[in-house]
């Protein structure tokens, strides 16, 4: 019924690889997401007074490097940039129910 998984050495190989493979997309993926935060945060910074961005997205992913994330967020606030971060994952409109209106 199409639901046969392989348990071989080489399917067992082959998801390794794939494993991988998504580790290292998501490392690349995470230095391209931070690359351009930190870009928008240096052209907002030449700006002035405080400035606020809303940042919808379904997710951000990071590289893991802790201090990598804390020399961003203390460029942010050298920068006088606040950002306020939207899980855009919950918009969904299937995923919200109809409520029947209250009665008086």
């Amino acid at each position: 019924m199409g639901a046969d998984v392989a348990t071989g050495q080489a399917a067992n190989a082959q998801r390794g690889d794939l494993a991988g493979q998504r580790r290292q997309f998501g490392a690349i993926e995470g230095m391209r997401q931070m690359e351009q935060m930190l870009a928008m945060i240096r052209q907002l910074g030449t700006l002035p007074g405080r400035k606020s961005v809303l940042l919808l997205s379904p997710g951000f992913v990071t590289i893991g490097d802790p201090d990598q994330f804390k020399s961003m967020l203390d460029k942010a606030n050298k920068a006088d940039v606040t950002v306020y971060a939207v899980d855009v994952n919950g918009l969904d409109p299937r995923s919200i129910k109809a409520k029947p209106p209250a009665r008086l």
